[in-house]
């Protein structure tokens, strides 16, 4: 039987790594399931842009899809499902209801806060039949739900996936032209971030001007970094205007398709994964790809040992998560622990 995939475009999780991990998912499965989007059209737009054509949406008032009138019979009408797979909290609270009989799993990419570890045992409390299934990122969110005595699982799977966009990546070369025609002097440090508004650019803004201070490059001539993020990105324009006034040799760099990063990560010379929030599918496509990561959350490798490319400041200070950046920037040796 095929499944349901159902997603809130309100989530952080409704992303376009989300949604190609989706649309694996539906190609490996069954040419049968279906994804149901619950409020924003450009959600589906990303959906459809993964290769997800066996899809619904509904629009909803007031951040509540109960009030949509609309769901309750299109649900009654549909034939049974092997699952409900649900991808946000808010997908999981709707599926409780329509389906209180259907096994249902939800999948946890981003971190949990204590509001949604309450909302996910309120809705184990209401599912008749049996508990719902959890599968998570990273072991340090499923230790997250085992301190509240909620069982979850990793699902190794999602670390492991080396999804590709709907079209041809662009080369190293060509990306590095498109962006700074391929200037020696430049180097391009992508902020990791599944949905723009989970990591602070200015963060980032700050460890590039503080790793860039002293970087040259063969000739002696300062590096020019370009700190490489969504459009949308929390405070791109506090971090924009930053780097201007602090440095004469780095800059934002703006390009969508940071939040597809099996596109980009091919052009950069660096990542960043800041914050507890950007433990999520972009740090796992940077590993992927042999990026060098650099992070402030040692929880980001605690599932298994680093990889040679990922270094982790422990200490969770600026000048060390710089320290890392300018070692890797400059493709010196550097420690994987500060």
């Amino acid at each position: 039987m095929p499944i349901l995939h159902l997603i809130d475009a309100n989530s952080t999780q409704a992303c376009p790594a989300v949604m190609a991990v989706i649309a694996q998912r539906i190609a490996a499965n069954d040419p049968n399931d279906q994804l149901l989007i619950l409020g924003g059209n450009p959600l589906m737009k990303q959906a459809q842009a993964a290769g997800i054509n066996n899809l619904h949406r509904f629009k909803f008032f007031f951040g509540n899809p109960r009030f949509n009138r609309d769901i309750k019979p299109w649900a009654q009408n549909q034939k049974p499902f092997a699952a409900i797979h649900c991808w946000s909290l808010g997908a999981m609270r709707l599926a409780v209801d329509l389906w209180p009989d259907e096994p249902i799993r939800l999948t946890v990419v981003h971190r949990l806060t204590d509001e949604h570890v309450i909302n996910i045992k309120a809705a184990q409390k209401r599912k008749r039949d049996s508990s719902i299934q959890i599968y998570t990122l990273t072991r340090s969110m499923a230790d997250r739900l085992a301190k509240a005595d909620v069982s979850a699982e990793i699902d190794t799977s999602l670390t492991q996936t080396s999804i590709s966009g709907s079209g041809i990546p662009l080369s190293e070369d060509e990306q590095k032209r498109d962006w700074h025609g391929n200037d020696p002097s430049h180097r391009v440090v992508a902020l990791l971030s599944d949905h723009p508004s989970q990591v602070n650019a200015m963060d980032a803004a700050a460890l590039v001007c503080l790793a860039g201070a002293s970087l040259t490059d063969s000739l002696g001539q300062p590096l020019r970094i370009q700190l490489l993020m969504h459009p949308g990105q929390r405070n791109r324009q506090r971090a924009q205007y930053f780097l201007a006034d602090q440095s004469d040799y780095h800059r934002v760099l703006q390009d969508v398709r940071t939040t597809e990063p099996w596109d980009i990560l091919a052009g950069c010379h660096a990542a960043l994964a800041l914050g507890p929030d950007a433990e999520g599918l972009s740090l796992h496509h940077a590993l992927h790809a042999g990026v060098p990561v650099i992070t402030d959350g040692p929880s980001i490798a605690g599932d298994h040992a680093p990889p040679p490319h990922l270094h982790v400041a422990r200490s969770n200070a600026h000048k060390d998560v710089a320290h890392l950046l300018h070692l890797a920037l400059n493709k010196t040796d550097a420690a994987q622990v500060v």
